[in-house]
């Protein structure tokens, strides 16, 4: 069921990047805003139109742009983030990304992941969710085409053709769409989160219990586990220990 959602998700958010002219005009007058240098008043613009529920990479990464200028490092990194999830391919996102991530105090060296699936999340980030899903459903309609080929042509040399190419396609098919259900996953099940102010990561949910380190702003952890305002995370470098969950915000 859960599969099936992302799936029906996928598909619902091809049409979420089409802004209707009313949006349009909003997000218009928040980009001149900004232009002028008044972020508190582009940010109120920005926010109202993810409030009716419309998403683009374009807003995240224009609301990441505001809270960078305004100095708050890590909602512009949860910002970058989002809309880095949404179009990676895009390199201006992943410029402004690596750049706020300079500015963060702590540094982590990553504790190294299994090649095989360090490789698949690549190759899904190459292209977005949905750039993947159109890919895919190109790759169906020739396949398809090629079925009627090998079906209906009667020519042995083409029947053979059809059907070796059309299984070629249609494996194509299947794997640019597994790829996309990857990249679309990566987006709405992330357990990624920011740092949002200085703070203790602990060795148990308590104020009692020992210090294991003193976190600052914009670091990113990944999210293992919640109990009872607290939140079990990892570090980048592999260390695991508790948050308070007001200490964060979810990517």
């Amino acid at each position: 069921m859960k599969k099936l959602a992302i799936i029906i998700l996928l598909f619902i958010s091809l049409g979420l990047y089409a802004a209707s002219p009313q949006l349009q005009q909003i997000i218009s007058r928040a980009n001149d805003l900004y232009a002028r240098k008044q972020y508190d008043s582009a940010l109120v613009l920005y926010k109202s139109v993810l409030q009716k529920g419309w998403q683009a990479p374009e807003l995240y990464y224009n609301i990441g742009n505001v809270y960078f200028r305004k100095g708050n490092l890590p909602e512009a990194i949860v910002f970058y983030e989002r809309a880095y999830r949404l179009d990676p391919a895009n390199d201006k996102i992943k410029h402004n990304l690596l750049f706020a991530r300079q500015f963060v105090q702590d540094k982590f060296e990553a504790v190294p992941e299994f090649f095989l699936r360090r490789w698949w999340r690549a190759v899904a980030l190459w292209c977005s969710a949905n750039t993947w899903a159109v890919i895919s459903i190109v790759f169906f309609i020739i396949s398809l085409a090629l079925g009627y080929v090998f079906l209906f042509s009667r020519r042995v040399s083409f029947r053979k053709l059809g059907f070796y190419f059309g299984l070629v396609f249609l494996l194509l098919s299947i794997l640019t769409f597994s790829l996309s259900i990857s990249n679309k996953s990566y987006f709405l099940d992330s357990h990624q989160a920011v740092i949002m102010h200085t703070t203790s990561l602990r060795s148990a949910p308590s104020m009692e219990s020992t210090e294991l380190y003193i976190l600052h702003e914009g670091v990113e952890v990944k999210i293992l586990s919640f109990n009872d305002g607290w939140v079990e995370v990892k570090l980048p470098n592999g260390t695991i220990g508790w948050l308070k969950k007001a200490d964060i915000e979810k990517i």
